[in-house]
């Protein structure tokens, strides 16, 4: 239904999902036929919350449980008015990963992905920046010299 209701929307108000795009897409690097294709189905599970909790993160520059508003609400949900970090260092270091980046991704700035392997530490076994690439180039992106290299790491570790 979502799929079909982001199709639908896309067509009837195209200015609306052409400026949206030009925040997220980029000719250079994404594949233009695959971007109507991507918006219809982007969303497709995708809840209110989930997009209210990353614009809290981004506002506020932390990363941190989702902030129910109210002492009251957060209380019940975390024990706490105050609203929990996101302990990064609680992830197992048995668990290999692998990060990669796109140098022109706006979504996930240089700054993030700094924060991200500082907390990161030796978790992650490998950093790899793509030159020319943004955020939905992993998705949409003409480019895919990469992904020998991800699947070479997933088959390494899933046997």
């Amino acid at each position: 239904m979502a799929n079909k209701w982001g199709a639908a929307f896309c067509t009837k108000f195209r200015f609306i999902c052409d400026d949206a795009t030009k925040h997220v897409y980029h000719e250079k690097y994404d594949n233009p036929e695959a971007d109507a294709l991507y918006i219809s189905m982007v969303h497709s599970g995708s809840s209110l919350k989930q997009y209210l909790h990353y614009g809290q993160d981004a506002l506020f520059n932390n990363f941190r449980q989702y902030d129910y508003g109210t002492d009251a609400e957060n209380m019940k949900r975390y024990g706490s008015t105050t609203v929990p970090v996101i302990d990064l260092s609680k992830i197992s270091k048995d668990i290999p990963m692998y990060l990669y980046v796109g140098e022109e991704d706006t979504q996930a700035d240089m700054k993030d992905v700094e924060w991200l392997l500082e907390q990161m530490g030796d978790r992650v076994k490998q950093f790899t920046k793509i030159p020319d690439f943004d955020h939905t180039a992993f998705v949409t992106g003409k480019y895919v010299g990469w992904m020998p290299d991800a699947i070479g790491h997933l088959a390494k570790h899933n046997p």
